[in-house]
């Protein structure tokens, strides 16, 4: 029997993390880390700690035991109401949300810079906006986001829309997205 490659999602009891951990589960070996405590749903080795400490991540090396890594995805991420004078919330969301992913890499960047491993990083999309130039529609940017998604999933290069031997694929990809969004205004207008 074979090994199944090792996959280590943080931010993964709950959300994005968790729906990863879903699709590898059949394919990988999970090593699941998160704050929160984990479900019985999904068959994993599991991590509780927070990632914006330091001296935590010593128990994910622990746990890796000189296992290979394939996959790496820093997902932990939190998000409070603070006041702009309550320093301690900002902190603590400094700490998951920056520092979190500064303590993965540091820690797990020595054991994968010789492998062909995958390393997803999510952040908050309140940074983002959404065509801040308006040179593109929003509907053009999700597919675009989408089509970068799908690098992933489908073994693609990273930034394929842009290399020359997938660049015809995205622009076939685009243009059947628009034909799709129009044909779907056109029905919505006639409702």
């Amino acid at each position: 029997m074979t090994t199944k490659p090792l996959a280590i999602i943080t931010g993964a009891a709950s959300g994005i993390g968790y729906a990863v951990a879903q699709y590898l589960e059949k394919t990988h070996s999970l090593l699941l880390i998160d704050r929160a405590e984990f479900g019985d749903h999904i068959q994993a080795e599991t991590l509780q700690f927070d990632v914006g400490e330091a001296v935590e991540w010593q128990k994910l090396t622990d746990s890796i035991n000189g296992r290979p890594i394939d996959f790496l995805m820093l997902n932990a991420g939190v998000g409070f109401k603070n006041s702009w004078i309550d320093p301690n919330g900002w902190r603590e969301m400094m700490n998951t949300n920056v520092f979190g992913i500064i303590n993965g890499i540091t820690t797990l960047l020595p054991l994968i810079e010789n492998n062909k491993a995958t390393i997803v990083i999510t952040g908050s999309n309140s940074f983002y906006i959404l065509c801040p130039d308006n040179a593109v529609t929003n509907h053009t940017d999700y597919k675009r986001m989408t089509w970068n998604l799908h690098d992933i999933t489908e073994g693609r290069s990273a930034l394929s829309r842009w290399r020359e031997e997938t660049v015809d694929d995205f622009e076939q990809y685009m243009k059947e997205s628009l034909a799709q969004q129009q044909h779907s205004m056109q029905v919505g207008s006639m409702q």
